[in-house]
């Protein structure tokens, strides 16, 4: 018969060991969270369109790809989770999801807001979506 003796110690450890990684996990949480709830500046609202993440890559963490603005009107944008400074007028968007490259055309006016958000399904797992969360004033 073979026994197993577990002592307090090895209890001990489990439980700080368990510990350290929820608070791993809570600091990367709380800076992910910053990074992907990036702030619309209200101030330039008046004169372009914004594109952010939203709290998109925060609510997917972990259970699915992230999503990120790769293209904008053929160049990379300074940011890629936002926010994106958009002109007035037509636009074309590339976002990635997982592997996936999706583009959206888009015209957009001064003082709308846009969030990109996942789309799951369809060839490759996972696409881009772009929708407007402000109208224009």
């Amino acid at each position: 018969m073979i026994s197993s003796v577990r002592h307090q110690g090895d209890n001990d450890q489990m439980t700080n060991a368990t510990k350290s990684l929820s608070v791993i996990a809570t600091l990367a949480t709380l800076l992910l969270a910053g990074c992907a709830t990036q702030s619309v500046p209200s101030e330039r609202l008046n004169q372009v369109a914004v594109v952010t993440s939203g709290g998109t890559n925060l609510w997917t963490l972990g259970r699915m790809p992230t999503i990120s603005v790769v293209e904008v009107d053929g160049a990379p944008p300074a940011n890629a989770y936002g926010p994106i400074e958009l002109v007035p007028g037509p636009h074309k968007l590339k976002m990635k999801c997982g592997g996936n490259i999706t583009e959206t055309q888009v015209t957009v006016a001064a003082g709308e807001v846009y969030e990109f958000s996942v789309v799951m399904g369809g060839p490759g797992g996972c696409q881009g979506s772009l929708y407007r969360v402000q109208a224009a004033k």
